[in-house]
């Protein structure tokens, strides 16, 4: 059987920005660094590991360190470890924010934003298909948002003939494309890739 894994995802944005990341990989299928080329700016985001679990990454815009990241886990059944949050802080170390993930039978059902003051800025709900495929993300904005008090429509996935994971649609007419490589990847972008 064939395995894939992403090497480049292209975000166009409804004013006509366009952002591509090239994903690279390490010699044992793990995500060693993702980078972004956006106008003149390069970011640089970087993987770190314990053993095989990812523990922070660290991000660097233009060589300088911007903003890093740290990854919470629980046990499922006593071995599997399930992602339950993720911290991101400003280079001088103050807590920029923070996003929980909820868990159901090894499903995602829920994500929850939240910012440096730990108020609730939006949750996102996935939809999936009768093959627990994830088809597109509900969103509610949260009490830092005016008026929005229902959720809607957020993203909607599209997949290619192999099943992989092609293009995720925004509701403000953005979009992200997806560009497959031959090779294996620990990291499965058709269950994970955020909202």
């Amino acid at each position: 059987m064939d395995s894939y894994r992403v090497s480049k995802t292209i975000v166009n944005y409804p004013d006509g920005e366009t952002e591509i990341s090239r994903w690279v990989y390490d010699k044992n299928n793990f995500r060693e660094s993702l980078i972004t080329i956006e106008d003149e700016d390069e970011t640089i985001d970087i993987f770190i590991y314990d053993g095989t679990l990812l523990v922070s990454t660290e991000k660097y815009k233009n060589g300088e360190k911007i903003s890093y990241s740290l990854y919470e886990y629980d046990r499922n059944n006593g071995a599997k470890e399930i992602l339950r949050k993720m911290t991101t802080f400003h280079a001088n170390g103050e807590v920029k924010n923070t996003i929980e993930y909820v868990f159901e039978n090894d499903i995602m059902i829920k994500t929850l934003n939240y910012s440096s003051k730990n108020i609730l800025m939006c949750e996102y709900i996935p939809e999936y298909d009768a093959n627990k495929k994830r088809i597109g993300t509900y969103k509610l904005d949260g009490i830092e948002y005016a008026g929005q008090d229902m959720y809607y429509l957020y993203s909607t996935r599209k997949y290619n003939e192999k099943g992989l994971l092609e293009e995720i649609n925004y509701s403000d007419g953005a979009n992200v494309k997806f560009i497959w490589e031959n090779g294996f990847s620990l990291y499965d972008f058709n269950k994970y890739y955020q909202n």
